[in-house]
């Protein structure tokens, strides 16, 4: 970490009120380099702060002092880029997530865009190519491959066309309707098979906690154990699978 802190290099001055402040997730130094001199003249651009763990990332003042948080995924453990993404949406929903670096398959990359993410660059892109992503994110814009947009756009309209036809239906009530939306992330991970340490390193609580949330979604779902709660999240109302993606 300090090592990274101790490369930042002097910013040119800024025009008052134009500053974009952004946070940098990355354990090498390369690419924050290359982003330093990318940006270095850009008038919409502040300060650019490097870390290397989530850890240190959520430690951060996110919330009115960073315009965006860029993950660079490919440099951190598996599925720890995905938590990250998760946590900061939930936790700081102003802030703007870029994630890039994994050269993921479509599942993958809606993932994070279910997760929050606002734009997500695939495989290994120039500093260039991110740091346009970048300025079209923060402008608004939805930063995203074309077939992960047409995928994404495909899962909407399956998503609606599902929900229309299952409203007609008086006699087909969701089994997981009574669950908060903490329970159905804990089924959603029961049904991938997670053990409760996963799933509280995954949602960034306590295993006491998770064994609370499996005890009371049991309850509620009417099963006796977690195989058969999976079975509930798996039938054609599951929030996290629904048919037609």
């Amino acid at each position: 970490m300090q090592a990274l802190q101790d490369q930042k290099l002097s910013r040119s001055r800024r025009p008052e009120g134009s500053l974009n402040n952004l946070l940098l997730i990355d354990r090498g130094v390369h690419f924050y380099q290359g982003l330093l001199t990318e940006l270095h003249n850009d008038p919409e651009t502040g300060t650019i702060s490097p870390c290397e763990t989530a850890e240190d990332a959520l430690a951060q003042r996110l919330e009115g002092g960073y315009a965006a948080v860029l993950i660079n995924a490919a440099t951190l453990p598996p599925r720890e880029a995905l938590r990250l993404t998760r946590e900061i949406t939930q936790r700081h929903p102003g802030v703007r997530v870029l994630v890039f670096g994994l050269a993921t398959a479509i599942e993958g990359v809606l993932e994070f865009i279910e997760a929050g993410a606002n734009a997500y660059v695939r495989g290994s892109q120039s500093v260039r190519a991110i740091a346009e992503a970048l300025r079209g994110m923060l402008r608004g814009e939805a930063v995203l491959c074309p077939d992960i947009a047409a995928a994404l756009m495909g899962r909407i309209a399956n998503l609606a066309g599902y929900r229309a036809a299952k409203g007609s239906d008086g006699n087909s009530p969701d089994p997981t309707a009574p669950l908060s939306q903490r329970q159905r992330e804990v089924l959603g991970m029961l049904q991938r098979g997670m053990s409760n340490a996963e799933i509280a390193v995954e949602l960034c609580i306590e295993v006491g906690t998770v064994k609370n949330h499996v005890h009371h979604l049991l309850a509620k779902l009417n099963v006796s154990n977690r195989q058969a709660a999976a079975a509930v999240a798996s039938n054609p109302l599951d929030f996290d699978q629904e048919p037609g993606f």
